[in-house]
């Protein structure tokens, strides 16, 4: 299950923790637009605003079964097949616009896994004897904080075309040493979870992307790709690079209906394709076979967008994601889908 374990280090380093600041509103000549959900905007914050936000993403599982595992680990022993029910990730980000083509922020995610499972070899002469399925329970804990930023080097107001520079850095300041609790792992309750397990990487990892935006009419479309160079963390594990690579149309319904209430106020209808290529798992420098691979959701969504004055300026989304493609390495969980929530507020 290495890359739907591996997938939190690449989640929060390939999702739109950028696209946050300006929290679904995209500002130009004093006026808004439809911008994505899921993909970065190349439109930055303008200078002097803040961002506060909160995401929510839940991401299920089809895990191997007992069965299968157990077939898996009698034709190899040292198959590692890690498995996992779910996973969720809701995140608090802060971001700031310094010039109105620069903004900065921090975001801070948790980790939860729910009702992971593995299976054990046991051995005599060398031959298969016994295969041991685990219940390791679920875990949870601070995952890696992320340090970003971007910066918008082109911009054509007549065409309203923005293209940007974003950058990263993830410092390992999530929790590493998690145990499993869990009676049904057996002698390996209270042993340490391997790090494709727990909520941090206890590792350094950069970040490089591009971001393109262009607004027709009430129209935004958008495309981002953000690639993470991954480095060796805790117990000897470089969980390995990723590239994010997204595209999104958005389209603004103005809702005048509710302009006493709320100024400006809008929907927005976001359709985007989601994708993301994974490396393989380094343990100790030795590749891990059932790791890394490729997937990419389709991901329809809706924003509610409150106003436009300083005082009136939050929104709140979702939106749901189906895999369409599912091209996992070697023997791992299959995709499900995923759900994703999100509230940002501008001041």
């Amino acid at each position: 299950m290495k890359f739907k374990s591996t997938i939190v280090l690449s989640l929060l380093c390939t999702t739109p923790v950028l696209a946050s600041h300006t929290g679904g509103m995209s500002f130009m000549g004093g006026k808004q637009f439809a911008s994505p959900m899921n993909t970065e905007s190349a439109i930055t914050a303008p200078k002097g605003n803040f961002n506060v936000g909160a995401r929510y993403e839940y991401r299920k599982l089809q895990k191997l079964s007992a069965a299968t595992r157990e077939a898996l680990k009698t034709a190899n022993p040292n198959a590692d097949l890690h498995s996992a029910d779910s996973l969720m990730v809701p995140s608090f980000s802060l971001s700031y616009g310094v010039t109105d083509d620069l903004t900065i922020g921090v975001r801070v995610p948790l980790v939860y896994r729910f009702g992971m499972e593995d299976s054990h070899a046991h051995l005599e002469d060398g031959e298969v004897h016994e295969v041991e399925n685990m219940d390791l329970g679920d875990n949870e804990g601070l995952g890696d904080t992320l340090f970003f930023g971007q910066y918008r080097f082109y911009k054509d107001e007549a065409t309203r075309t923005h293209v940007s520079l974003l950058l990263g850095v993830n410092a390992p300041t999530g929790d590493t040493k998690e145990r499993v609790h869990s009676t049904g792992a057996g002698e390996h309750d209270g042993t340490r979870f391997e790090t494709e397990l727990q909520p941090g990487s206890g590792a350094w990892n950069g970040l490089l992307g591009l971001a393109f935006t262009k607004q027709v009419d009430a129209m935004s479309f958008d495309s981002s790709v953000m690639y993470s160079i991954s480095s060796e963390g805790a117990q000897g594990s470089d969980l390995g690079d990723s590239v994010g690579y997204n595209i999104s149309s958005a389209y603004r319904l103005p809702l005048t209906g509710l302009a006493e209430l709320f100024n400006k106020s809008a929907l927005d209808f976001v359709l985007e394709f989601n994708g993301q290529h994974q490396e393989h798992e380094e343990q100790a420098g030795v590749k891990v076979g059932n790791s890394g691979g490729n997937s990419l959701y389709i991901s329809p969504g809706l924003r509610f967008v409150s106003g436009s004055n300083r005082w009136n300026n939050w929104n709140v989304g979702t939106s749901f994601g189906y895999p369409i493609v599912d091209d996992s390495n070697g023997d791992q969980d299959d995709l499900d889908y995923r759900i994703l929530g999100t509230v940002n507020v501008n001041f």
